[in-house]
């Protein structure tokens, strides 16, 4: 996050409450964004194969209508979600590297769209449900290879202050999981508690990091 003796004469003072309306706004409007390009694909790949329906026809035209004009509020307007990161080189690198992450996190789960499990039932990416071996594949080899790219570059970009709310973040989520797993594990196996879900653990974890994150860039 930038200090005001460290801001350039046409950049606005970093607050928390703008910081986070902004975000919030632009996830939605990402969020239309992606919807409309799944209604594309699903209602379009129907299309092509010669089984459309008529809401496909109808997804495909939604998804058609909402797609230019969000594209062009987003190349307008151009989203920030970084906090304060001020227009260099390196803050320029930090905007690309939260680019590359909403990208990925898109495309692990692309490959469950418009598919559906052995039992009929629609895949989805937040269960526990058996997921077909095709689509794993390229969704551990992206999450695998990816992510430790990303992070590197992300710290190597970083600077003092971001690296200390980070590893302020982390340590924080790093507590929660040496805290709760094994009071899960050992609670299943006396029969207390329902099996250990790594996934939930992960997300609790997750949060918990980015609090601890945003709560010591705050403070300082």
């Amino acid at each position: 996050m930038t200090r005001k003796d460290e801001m350039f004469e046409d950049e606005k003072p970093f607050h928390m409450g703008r910081y986070f309306a902004h975000v919030i706004g632009w996830s939605i409007l990402m969020s239309f964004l992606l919807i409309g390009l799944i209604f594309v694909w699903a209602g379009g790949k129907d299309i092509v194969t010669g089984e459309a329906t008529q809401s496909d026809w109808i997804f495909t035209a939604i998804g058609i209508l909402m797609t230019p004009p969000v594209c062009w509020a987003l190349w307008r307007y151009m989203p920030d979600f970084t906090m304060g990161e001020p227009k260099t080189p390196r803050g320029n690198r930090i905007r690309w590297i939260l680019g590359a992450v909403i990208v990925i996190g898109v495309a692990i789960s692309f490959p469950l769209i418009n598919r559906d499990g052995p039992d009929g039932e629609p895949l989805h990416l937040f269960s526990n449900s058996p997921l077909p071996t095709d689509a794993v594949w390229p969704m551990i080899a992206l999450w695998a290879i990816a992510i430790p790219i990303i992070a590197y570059i992300a710290r190597r970009n970083s600077d003092d202050y971001t690296l200390a709310a980070n590893d302020f973040g982390f340590m924080l989520g790093g507590y929660l999981f040496y805290f709760t797993a094994p009071l899960w594990w050992i609670g299943w196996r006396g029969g207390l508690l329902p099996q250990p879900d790594v996934m939930i653990i992960f997300i609790a974890s997750f949060v918990v990091i980015n609090f601890g994150n945003l709560w010591k860039r705050h403070v300082g």
